[in-house]
């Protein structure tokens, strides 16, 4: 059996173990590591717990009895409670938060990081973590976000388009002399995005450009009947129609 592969810890440096270093590698030594402590600061010392605390559970998030008590604090603070049929849990139980060891904060940033396109490497180096917990981070985060647009219905003036990303390099299709697809092809994910500058869904239509078909399947349960839809001449959109007003950008409504 292969020994367990691990990202090396982002906490150590080159002169990490040496007897001898000169005045320039201790101090690089001292400051990467207060660095690294500003960034990794342990939970009890965070002040966060009185934030969390604040927030009182409506229910177990267990099995979801009404009835429970306060069951004192864990090591950082955190109230715990338990309810009628012997659960244990805490405000944090069942979210993004439960078992974590790092910061409410620093789950913020790392978030933020993610919205604005921050890769992974760059956001794992900035914060000091191995790569593989930015990725195991990722993966939590899109646990909590599965599922969440399900129940979106736009109404009103409804404005759909579509934006393609490439797919990773390692998967893309080229021609037999090795040149690449040209224009919108299976190289290229795509993504509908569709607005009524309230509520915003992004649909993943398929790879290359999107038939009537795919495109209806994929919102026909998104826009409301009798929504002006308001899109840019795209004929994969034409499936919509039926009981929506529809017009091209740049018209007067």
């Amino acid at each position: 059996m292969g020994k367990r592969w691990q990202e090396k810890s982002r906490r150590k440096t080159p002169w990490d173990g040496s007897s001898e270093m000169t005045a320039t590698q201790e101090f690089m030594q001292k400051t990467y590591q207060e660095h690294y402590q500003q960034r990794h600061p342990a939970l009890r010392e965070t002040g966060e717990a009185e934030m969390i605390n604040a927030f009182i559970p409506g229910q177990c998030p267990m099995c979801g009895e009404l009835q429970f008590k306060k069951e004192g604090m864990d090591h950082n603070g955190i109230q715990r409670y338990k309810c009628m049929n012997g659960h244990k849990f805490r405000p944090t139980t069942g979210t993004i938060f439960d078992s974590r060891k790092i910061s409410v904060s620093e789950w913020i940033e790392y978030c933020l990081n993610v919205f604005r396109y921050v890769s992974l490497n760059a956001g794992s180096w900035n914060n000091k973590n191995a790569l593989s917990t930015s990725k195991y981070w990722l993966n939590k985060l899109f646990l909590t976000l599965e599922g969440y647009q399900e129940d979106i219905v736009l109404s009103g003036k409804v404005y759909l388009d579509e934006t393609y990303y490439t797919i990773r390099m390692r998967d893309v299709i080229v021609h037999e002399d090795g040149s690449k697809l040209r224009g919108i092809s299976g190289n290229q994910i795509c993504i509908g995005v569709a607005t009524d500058k309230k509520h915003t869904v992004c649909l993943l239509e398929g790879y290359g450009r999107p038939t009537m078909k795919k495109s209806y399947e994929t919102f026909k349960s998104h826009i409301a009947s009798g929504a002006t839809l308001i899109h840019d001449k795209e004929k994969t959109h034409r499936l919509l129609r039926p009981g929506r007003k529809i017009c091209v950008k740049g018209e007067k409504l």
